[in-house]
């Protein structure tokens, strides 16, 4: 038997009952992103040790990030499903380090580039500056992908992984028995 005696109303059980619905919800959702995380950690651990690391930024700037729901619209993903995003989530000595890795990971085929600068300084506003044009031949880049294979390594157990950390979440909570 609780300590505790509860009564509640009949004009506010409505609203006790809406209130103990929206706990489950975050609850189950709440262990769901638990389980997520630790599914992908080891292709986290992989993609950070296969990363090239001329500089080591790439690496540093590799995690996981839980989808907010405007991002998982912007995917098409439903917005009761939760999402996890892993790659590069972090600046590295104040820099995004996401284009560098679709750089590295996809590649660059050999071009010609054509390149506009303001001698004055990179005020987009500002037409007075001396403006100058310079056409240079890009070598391009070989793709040296990282993430896809981590992923292609881990993706056997994924759904093992994915139910240890639901279960570690509620046996951490005390929800299972």
């Amino acid at each position: 038997m609780s300590g505790f005696e509860i009564e509640v109303a009949g004009d506010r059980f409505g609203e006790v009952l809406d209130q103990l619905r929206g706990l489950e919800e975050e609850l189950q959702s709440r262990a769901v992103r638990a389980g997520l995380v630790r599914a992908v950690a080891p292709v986290k651990k992989t993609a950070k040790r296969l990363a090239p690391a001329l500089t080591g930024d790439l690496r540093k700037s590799i995690g996981h990030k839980l989808l907010s729901r405007s991002a998982r619209g912007r995917l098409g993903i439903g917005p009761e499903r939760p999402a996890i995003f892993v790659g590069p989530t972090r600046k590295v000595g104040g820099y995004d380090q996401s284009f560098v890795a679709s750089i590295v990971e996809t590649g660059i085929e050999p071009s010609t580039r054509t390149v506009r600068r303001n001698l004055n300084g990179h005020r987009a506003r500002r037409r007075d500056g001396q403006w100058v044009t310079y056409t240079y031949r890009h070598p391009g880049q070989e793709a040296d992908p990282f993430l896809g294979p981590a992923l292609k390594m881990h993706s056997a157990g994924f759904e093992g992984r994915f139910y240890d950390g639901l279960t570690r979440y509620l046996d951490r909570k005390g929800l299972r028995t």
